[in-house]
């Protein structure tokens, strides 16, 4: 008798369905095998699991292991939405924003990014928080959208931390304080985010909120800058101009600074200029001028100032005209035509993915490629 419970036991084992688990789902998922993430997460949603709701209708939006539907995606997202899963509600939100597999209803989409605020989800407190610091009527109104901010932030959301930051130290909304400036953006560019990066650097090169520190600025800009972050390479480019000094050089001789200085100086400005920074661009028609770091080229200086002339206003604009003055009267009718042809053919650059020289990454301005001293 016990034998045969065994054996019934045994069979009625073997005879269950494999149970379905979210986190074999999730490993399956980042495989790339769809097909099983499919398999673990369709029994869950439809038992009432709002984590797989949330990735199904993920996969539905994005066209992965199923046909694109976003009418099925919202669908998810709103069986989702019913177990107060903040996620999915910042979803359905943004559906409803842009009349995304759903009727676009504005009230309603900001209705339910207020309600994933509420529930915890760090970027609806984020955007919630923008919205209502930039276009709230009442102080009480600016006032609870910095609020929002602060919890974005306090959850370590990268965007909330740079934000809150750039708060501190404009003081917008809040009284200046570089400490509490440099606090936040190092918070976030810690986490990789560029615009943080960059502003850490500027903080580093001017003393704000931390002690100077050259190499650091150096450092900090450069992280930007190998994210294809313009503004960021044009302050590598002239930091290395300009060959400020580091802590780390002694007296070498000041020409071989320079020389090796504006070398790098070239490289950055370059890869600025080709995305379409009018300041970088200025900056290297100066350096052709001058023969900075490449030999002399008033072709390609006219050639540079010309694009930063028509791509900048103000203050730039008006330095690109004056050079572009200064250096007809040192160019032939021919130089000046040649000049004009290569700007009118230019077309900048967008960056897509950062591929730097090895010999230009951590190092420090004035130090060569090949670390002579």
């Amino acid at each position: 008798m016990k034998r045969l419970f065994l054996i019934l036991l045994l069979v009625s084992a073997t005879a269950l369905p494999a149970r379905a688990d979210y986190m074999t789902g999730v490993v399956a998922f980042d495989d790339g095998n769809y097909e099983q993430a499919l398999k673990e997460w369709r029994p869950l949603a439809l038992q009432g699991d709002d984590r797989a709701q949330l990735r199904l209708g993920l996969m539905y939006i994005d066209g992965l292991g199923v046909t694109k539907d976003n009418q099925i995606a919202a669908q998810y997202f709103n069986k989702a939405v019913e177990r107060g899963n903040p996620e999915a509600i910042r979803y359905l939100s943004i559906m409803y924003e842009l009349g995304v597999g759903v009727d676009q209803d504005i009230p309603r989409s900001i209705e339910l990014r207020k309600q994933a605020a509420e529930l915890g989800d760090p970027v609806s407190q984020l955007e919630i928080g923008v919205f209502m610091k930039k276009f709230g009527k009442e102080s009480e109104e600016i006032g609870s959208g910095l609020d929002w901010i602060i919890q974005s932030a306090e959850q370590g959301h990268a965007d909330a931390e740079h934000t809150l930051g750039m708060f501190y130290l404009v003081g917008d909304g809040v009284e200046q304080n570089f400490d509490e400036a440099a606090k936040w953006i190092r918070k976030s560019a810690d986490k990789g985010n560029a615009e943080a990066e960059n502003i850490l650097g500027t903080l580093y090169d001017e003393g704000k909120g931390v002690s100077q520190d050259i190499l650091e600025a150096v450092k900090w800009y450069k992280r930007a800058a190998m994210k294809g972050h313009a503004v960021a390479q044009l302050n590598l480019g002239i930091m290395h101009s300009f060959a400020r000094p580091v802590p780390t050089e002694y007296d070498r001789a000041i020409k071989w600074i320079r020389m090796q200085s504006y070398e790098t100086a070239v490289t950055w400005l370059t890869r600025a200029a080709d995305q379409g920074n009018s300041k970088a661009q200025l900056n290297l028609g100066l350096m052709f001028a001058k023969g900075q770091g490449m030999p002399r080229d008033n072709v390609f200086a006219y050639m540079w100032t010309t694009i930063a002339a028509k791509s900048s206003n103000g203050e730039t604009n008006i330095k690109a005209l004056k050079n572009l003055a200064i250096l007809e009267g040192l160019m032939s009718d021919d130089q000046i035509n040649e000049a004009n042809r290569l700007a009118v053919g230019y077309v900048p650059v967008p960056e897509t993915q950062a591929d730097f020289p090895e010999e230009i990454k951590e190092k420090p301005p004035g130090q060569s490629s090949e670390g002579k001293s």
